[in-house]
């Protein structure tokens, strides 16, 4: 059995600093407040499982539509970045896996829901057929 765990903020500071960057802009301060503010709200959010209804809805992501490993990997490649896919699929073999982050943002519909990081984790788990659990940060942007 698989155990989503809550990762450490700091290990997904780059990702949390470009989707800040994305809704408050290039301003120095901004973004350092704005960080400010979802390592609080991040703090406080909890492991919830993804439902379909909400997972259809993330932004960023082709993970909802993926079916089998073949597509995983295609969905690498496409997206250019280089992964440790070794690493992120030992954790299914070890038996935990940190949590994929979405935020929510509620005044920017109909996008409100946006992965911060985990696409490579929530691709494997629709590969796998595994029900992930996320860590959903609730903002009020």
């Amino acid at each position: 059995m698989l155990i989503w765990k809550k990762g450490r903020f700091d290990d997904e500071t780059a990702e949390f600093k470009r989707i800040t960057q994305e809704f408050v802009g290039d301003n120095a301060t901004d973004i350092r407040e704005g960080m400010k503010y979802l390592r609080k709200v991040y703090t406080s959010s909890r492991p919830m499982a993804l439902e379909n209804t909400l997972w259809k809805k993330i932004q960023n992501t082709g993970s909802y539509k993926v079916k089998s490993m073949k597509d995983v990997f295609g969905n690498l490649k496409k997206d250019g970045v280089v992964r440790d896919t070794d690493r992120i699929v030992k954790q299914y073999t070890d038996g935990s896996a940190d949590c994929p982050i979405v935020l929510l943002a509620p005044g920017n519909v109909p996008y409100e829901y946006q992965l911060i990081a985990g696409n490579t984790r929530l691709s494997i788990a629709r590969a796998l057929k595994i029900k992930p659990k996320i860590i959903l940060v609730k903002t009020d942007w």
